[in-house]
Order: structure tokens, then C-alpha cells, then sequence
């Protein structure tokens, strides 16, 4: 019951602050505010699609993505017929992918980085 209670009021935070300011805060407080590829199977979408090891997930869907509860929840959503915009972080670059909305078929980690 409090976990579902921290999570709605973490929910509403995020809402008032706005991604910057969100973003700003999780990284202030310590808290992960990245989600980091740390490998891609080369069969699955991601692979084919050409995200790699190292690049950070921005958003999913227009839904910005600080962590992999935010990714799992992102995915969840729609339908699974969708195609679906994926922003990553490269080497500085923004870039875009599309992919069919569904599992990605990569491994991640959190990372705490200054926006």
C-alpha cells in the first residue's frame, strides 16, 4: 500500500515539475535519471533497428524515461501493433528510432548524470 502511495505522489511530483525540472531533481537527490543500454541482442528490434551498447534512453512513445520502471510501463501501453519513436542519447547526438511497440530486446542500467 505506501509503495503504490509513494509511487502516485512521485507520479504527481514529475507531473508539476516538468521532465527539466524532474530531471533536475532526481539527479540533485542522487536518484538514477538515466537509462543506459548495456547490451542489444542483434536479433531483436533494438538490434535491427540499430540502437547499441552505451546509448542512453531518452523517451518512449513521447514519455520520458528516467528508469526501467518507466520504460517496462511505456511499453505496456497502446497496442502492440503500434510503431512506436524511440529517442537515444549517443555520443551527444539525439537520435530517433522506430520499432514496433513491445519488449526492445537490450539490458540496461541506471546512471545518476547531470542534465
Amino acid at each position: 500500500v505506501y509503495k503504490r502511495q509513494l509511487d502516485d505522489r512521485e507520479q504527481e511530483l514529475q507531473q508539476q515539475l516538468g521532465d527539466a525540472a524532474y530531471d533536475a531533481y532526481l539527479y540533485a537527490t542522487g536518484r538514477p535519471n538515466r537509462l543506459v543500454v548495456t547490451s542489444v541482442l542483434a536479433s531483436a528490434p533494438a538490434g535491427r533497428a540499430g540502437l547499441a551498447s552505451g546509448d542512453r534512453i531518452i523517451s518512449y512513445d513521447n514519455q520520458r524515461i528516467y528508469n526501467w520502471r518507466d520504460l517496462r510501463e511505456a511499453m505496456s501501453g497502446g497496442s502492440i501493433s503500434d510503431t512506436v519513436e524511440i529517442e537515444v542519447e549517443r555520443e551527444g547526438d539525439s537520435l530517433q528510432f522506430y520499432l514496433a511497440r513491445g519488449p526492445l530486446g537490450v539490458r540496461t542500467d541506471s546512471q545518476s548524470l547531470a542534465p
